[in-house]
Parts: structure tokens; sequence; C-alpha cells
């Protein structure tokens, strides 16, 4: 419980985020490449991912789920979910 009540925020921001863009006239599209720990892809991800490509067809949603500490810049991610030990300490969150 207390994993999904601070990861799901994250992931809620990301749809805000893409809310924020369809309201102003734009599509959003592309690849989103997420990096999630392994736990939170069956908890958290996993109920949300139909709704999310329903909203948002023209996005193309990659995750890379991994407990391993990731470098979301050098390795490419648009964003990541992490738990608080495991974030690097110049990550902006």
């Amino acid at each position: 419980q207390r994993l999904l009540d601070r990861a799901a925020p994250a992931f809620e921001e990301l749809v805000s985020a893409g809310e924020a863009a369809r309201d102003v006239g734009q599509r959003p599209t592309g690849l989103l490449r997420l990096s999630v720990p392994r736990a939170v892809v069956p908890l958290i991800l996993e109920p949300m991912i139909a709704s999310f490509c329903r909203a948002y067809p023209e996005i193309e949603l990659e995750i890379a789920a991994s407990d391993e500490m990731v470098d979301l810049a050098n390795g490419g991610f648009d964003a990541g979910i992490r738990l608080g030990q495991f974030v690097a300490p110049d990550m902006v969150a």
C-alpha cells in the first residue's frame, strides 16, 4: 500500500501533463519511455495502462521494469518512478 501511495501520484502527473497538452489543442504523440521498479507494474501501471492508451492512442508507451539504480537521462528515459532511497541526489522530482 505504501508503494502504491508513493508511486501513483507520479503516474497521475504524467496523465495530467498529457491532458494539459491536449487542452491547448495539441495531441501528444511519440514514444514515452518509463523506468519503474518491478513491483510498480502490477500494482499501479497495469490498472492504468489501458485507459492511458485509450486517452492517448498516438503515444507509444515503453516501460522498463527494473529494481536496479537507473540513470534516467543517460538511459534515454522520459520519466521514472523510484522509491526515495533509489533516487539520485541530483534528480529533479
